[in-house]
């Protein structure tokens, strides 16, 4: 058995190639409103699972996790107001 070191291949340098900066790439209006539009459906969908889960009325959930459960579900309601208002914003702007 030799030493298994002195034949391993270096890894390249992870340093040697930058990386893209995205936030330097430029966005349209239009990709923003792509993007937002994504994230709104996303959070309207793992709301719904939320409220579905809410309306089920699991008797092995603590009332405390009920109760969080509100709080985030209202939080989601919140977040998705706020995302419609920003594309909104966007699309009349």
């Amino acid at each position: 058995m030799g030493n298994e070191t002195n034949n391993a291949t270096p890894m390249q340098d992870c340093r040697e190639e930058p990386r893209p900066v995205w936030s330097r790439c430029i966005r349209t209006n239009t990709d923003v409103v792509v993007e937002l539009a994504f994230e709104l459906r996303e959070v309207s969908q793992n709301l719904a699972k939320l409220e579905r889960a809410i309306e089920s009325e699991p008797t092995d959930v603590s009332d405390y996790h009920k109760e969080l459960w509100h709080k985030q579900a209202e939080a989601m309601r919140a977040y998705k107001e706020v995302l419609g208002e920003r594309i909104k914003d966007l699309i009349d702007g």
